[in-house]
């Protein structure tokens, strides 16, 4: 499952963002329940992206976020955590304990393989 956005849409400060449809935890023992846009209508989206599952700076980052996120939900807002890495590794390293460099018992789900978001113009990181 890869990540997509419509090419014909470009993400703009202060406008909506393109729809996007990526592969996630959401459903943690099937991983079989994809994560989009549209899915958090209404609301406010937090998209976290880091570089990759077991590194020693990610956990920290993405826990705290995790810890508060009875804060975001009070003010209508929702997180997905987004990086290249597959949901079998998302899987693996929610599975982790924290005091083992894992994330386990993480808020919000991981959006997987988001390569695509650098390749789709609507989410280009370049100018």
């Amino acid at each position: 499952m890869t990540a997509t956005a419509t090419a014909t849409e470009k993400a703009m400060v202060g406008q909506p963002a393109p729809d996007f449809d990526m592969g996630s935890t959401k459903n943690i023992k099937a991983l079989n329940e994809n994560v989009k846009l549209s899915d958090y209508a209404g609301k406010w989206l937090v998209l976290l992206f880091y570089p990759l599952d077991f590194t020693f700076v990610c956990p920290t980052e993405l826990t705290t976020f995790s810890d508060r996120f009875a804060d975001f939900q009070g003010i209508n807002a929702d997180i997905i955590g987004v990086s290249t890495d597959s949901v079998y590794s998302h899987r693996a390293w929610l599975q982790t304990p924290r005091d083992k460099g894992g994330v386990e018992g993480l808020k919000f789900p991981l959006g997987a393989r988001c390569r695509s978001f650098r390749q789709t113009p609507a989410f280009s990181m370049q100018g």
